[in-house]
């Protein structure tokens, strides 16, 4: 079996201080090590590699790491907060697509992404659509994010949203939204985006039960279901876990291929693939295709297969 995709925080670096951050380690890989890393992903088989941080832009190294990664085979998606300068002209002649990720935009952006400058991210939209290296727009849903400012200029960029619900750091944290209120505001999201003609796609695994999904970069895979522990999270450090918002880790980049077959054939792997569940999720109809964010189900409720606070279904 190989992982969906390999989401890599290449950097910690990052020079906003952004509401809803959760942070990255702060050490980072060598060029030597990170490059040998990149071999050790292109053994895995990925459908593709993400690349973000921090801010991936702020790597000195990055355009090497990207062409060793092409020169490795493999599919590359960079994710950045669009306030860094990048050489366009390399990353079209790496085939790289870069995603922009923000919650809201004009002065709310400013607020939520502190350091940020809305004007600039849109400056920087403008040359990614210009050479055609345009993917998704990146959008964390939590409770102070402004969905409609988003669905709109990914219309005014023709490009697609991917909607990201959002894992608390905990229980009490306030930017997650009310359960009572996220299955509506998701509709809405999607009603807008109809209307507009914007392509959603959402790593929520109930998303499809709400609203349809046509995914159109990979970043979240189009499949059934959550996906923890189908692919891999590669920390700043090195540090892995089986999803990008997992509370533990389950090795060191640097023999990635053991540590994914140990981990396909560890017994909390086959109890979260077999959709073994507690709570509501057990009972629930859709188990078969939906089964809860495992992340944040661990988070808020200590116990990695207990039922998904969130869901509003």
């Amino acid at each position: 079996m190989h992982p969906l995709f390999v989401d890599w925080a290449v950097s910690g670096k990052c020079r906003l201080n952004c509401v809803h951050c959760r942070g990255v380690a702060g050490a980072e890989l060598g060029t030597a090590e990170a490059l040998h890393v990149v071999e050790e992903i292109a053994g895995l088989g990925p459908n593709w590699l993400l690349l973000e941080g921090g801010e991936p832009f702020l790597r000195e190294d990055l355009y090497e790491i990207v062409e060793r990664a092409r020169n490795c085979g493999l599919q590359v998606e960079l994710v950045t907060n669009g306030q860094e300068r990048m050489d366009l002209a390399r990353l079209r002649a790496q085939e790289a697509r870069v995603s922009v990720s923000l919650e809201a935009t004009g002065s709310k952006y400013d607020m939520l992404r502190k350091g940020g400058s809305f004007e600039k991210l849109v400056e920087n939209l403008e040359r990614l659509k210009e050479n055609e290296l345009l993917g998704d727009l990146i959008f964390t849903f939590h409770s102070f994010s402004d969905f409609a400012g988003v669905i709109e200029l990914a219309h005014r960029f023709e490009c697609g949203v991917t909607v990201l619900g959002y894992k608390p750091r905990e229980a009490t944290d306030p930017l997650l939204p009310k359960r009572s209120e996220y299955g509506e505001k998701l509709k809405s999201l999607c009603s807008l985006a109809a209307k507009l003609g914007v392509r959603i796609s959402s790593d929520e695994p109930f998303f499809n039960l709400l609203a349809s999904s046509r995914p159109s970069a990979p970043i979240v895979p189009d499949v059934e279901g959550c996906i923890f522990g189908r692919y891999l999270f590669i920390d700043a450090d090195g540090t892995v876990k089986p999803c990008t918002f997992s509370p533990f880790s389950i090795g060191h980049a640097n023999d990635l291929r053991t540590v994914w077959s140990e981990w396909l054939q560890g017994s909390m792997f086959g109890e979260v693939s077999k959709r073994i569940r507690r709570g509501r999720c057990a009972e629930c109809k859709f188990l078969a295709v939906c089964g809860g964010c495992r992340s944040r189900a661990a988070i808020l409720t200590g116990d990695l297969l207990g039922e998904d606070p969130l869901c509003p279904v």
